[in-house]
């Protein structure tokens, strides 16, 4: 028997089917999660009579169901929130929408947070609305988002911080 998880962090509304015997992990798993509070090997879901049930494999960072670390197999009902390390699933199909929406409703959450593949495939319009050449140019790129090296204080601050250090280090060597 399958059942669905769907991802609320870090890539929200990911629908991930496990069954009896999946293995959750960085490396050597089912399913591979890019997380660094991650073990190699950190979880692994069991049939319990007609539900799933998970399990911690020892993982130093543990799993937890509904906020409680989890010691031995913990079975699990639909809603149930489980996090691997920094990675929260919860146990339950998603809810039906329609076809536009999952797209407009993850961008417009946070486009900033949006996975690189979906940053590619979303038009700016969709995550920022419709807006004047003006308007656009003061919104920063999806790709790039409000990083420090689209802003004028950090970038003089830089420079600042590399002109101190050379100045420093000619004078070491001036007065040595």
């Amino acid at each position: 028997m399958e059942f669905v998880f769907v991802e609320e962090t870090p890539v929200a509304g990911a629908q991930r089917p496990v069954q009896a015997g999946t293995t959750v992990g960085r490396a050597g798993a089912d399913v591979a999660l890019t997380d660094p509070e991650v073990s190699r090997r950190h979880a692994v879901f069991h049939q319990v009579d007609d539900g799933l049930g998970v399990e911690d494999l020892d993982s130093r960072n543990g799993t937890y169901v509904n906020d409680r670390r989890i010691r031995g197999i913990t079975t699990l009902s639909d809603g149930d929130v489980v996090r691997f390390g920094n990675t929260v699933w919860r146990l339950g199909a998603p809810a039906e929408a329609s076809p536009d929406e999952p797209v407009q409703a993850t961008a417009t959450a946070d486009p900033d947070r949006l996975p690189t593949a979906l940053r590619q495939v979303v038009p700016q319009a969709a995550v920022y609305g419709e807006m004047s050449t003006f308007q656009a140019a003061a919104v920063p790129s999806p790709v790039l988002g409000f990083s420090a090296a689209r802003r004028l204080e950090a970038t003089v601050f830089c420079y600042i911080v590399i002109l101190g250090t050379a100045i420093g280090v000619a004078l070491f060597f001036v007065t040595r």
